[in-house]
């Protein structure tokens, strides 16, 4: 059966979980990147001194649904990771690193910042 225009736009829409070569890869969504940015203060997401574990919790958080990994407490969610790191491959891991940087950047190509004021600039008197 060929696929109309219309549904494989559709398709494409819908940013569905990826089956990656031994887990299943999650969408971005934007209450995980707050979530990152906000709580985690992750310094791959907000800039800073980047050490591994941050990579490896950026790569975790993209392997289950984002409300699930938002609502780990943050002591379970150490261990986790911990033992995320030591059970995942090379291979595993370079796929999910790619995995992220391209879930990443579509927040950052399609961010909008606010247009410059119209309004004339306050000057204070000095």
């Amino acid at each position: 059966m060929k696929m109309t225009t219309k549904q494989a736009q559709r398709e494409a829409v819908i940013d569905a979980p990826k089956q990656g070569e031994k887990m299943t890869l999650y969408p971005a969504t934007f209450g995980l990147l707050e979530w990152l940015q906000s709580k985690r203060k992750n310094p791959l997401i907000c800039g800073g001194k980047v050490e591994l574990k941050h990579v490896a919790e950026v790569c975790y958080a993209f392997t289950m649904p984002s409300l699930e990994v938002v609502r780990i407490p943050d002591a379970k969610l150490k261990a986790r990771i911990d033992e995320f790191m030591h059970t995942v491959t090379p291979a595993s891991f370079h796929e999910m690193e790619k995995h992220a940087e391209r879930e990443l950047l579509k927040f950052q190509k399609t961010s909008v910042s606010p247009k410059k004021s119209l309004a004339a600039p306050i000057r204070r008197k000095r």
